[in-house]
């Protein structure tokens, strides 16, 4: 997932917006082209979608992992959410 924050840095940088939101969208530059700055916002707001996506897989993942450790600690067999022990 730090990759995917770095991208949406860098791009926004390219935007001119240097105050680390990575959720925000900044305002065209001047002196920035129409379709340049266009072409540049959908990358960026396609790589926000990216990350909150592996956001929302990780948190999956590691709420499967502390149930299968809370399982285990109950004493009860515990499966990955699969049907594996």
């Amino acid at each position: 997932m730090d990759r995917a924050t770095r991208r949406i840095w860098r791009i926004q940088e390219k935007l001119g917006y240097f105050a680390g939101d990575p959720w925000h969208i900044p305002p065209r530059p001047a002196g920035m082209g129409r379709r340049t700055y266009w072409r540049l916002a959908s990358r960026l707001r396609d790589e926000i979608t990216r990350r909150d996506a592996l956001f929302a897989f990780e948190i999956q993942a590691m709420a499967k992992r502390l149930g299968a450790l809370e399982a285990q600690a109950d004493g009860r067999p515990h499966t990955m959410g699969d049907g594996r022990n």
